[in-house]
């Protein structure tokens, strides 16, 4: 039988190792709030800012960002919508 201060420490240890597997996997399965959708590419910035605004108005998407995109062998610069 362990004293109390070892059942403790071995407490911890249990559950650090149990939360640090399960940090582990979140991050491998991708789960988590940091997951982002490209939901389309935009002419203007304008316009992703505005497509960006609506939908994260509703509940189902939190935030949103405009990244400047390009097509391959198309020099016109896009704005592409990411949503999370």
């Amino acid at each position: 039988m362990l004293d109390r201060s070892r059942q403790v420490l071995l407490g911890w240890a249990a559950l650090s190792f149990l939360l640090f597997g399960l940090l582990t996997l979140a991050v491998v399965q991708g789960w988590g709030p940091g997951n982002p959708f490209h939901f389309g590419t935009y002419y203007t910035l304008e316009y992703c800012h505005y497509y960006g605004q609506s939908l994260t108005s509703g509940p189902q998407f939190d935030s949103y960002s405009c990244y400047p995109y390009w097509y391959p062998n198309d020099p016109t610069q896009y704005w592409a919508l990411y949503i999370w």
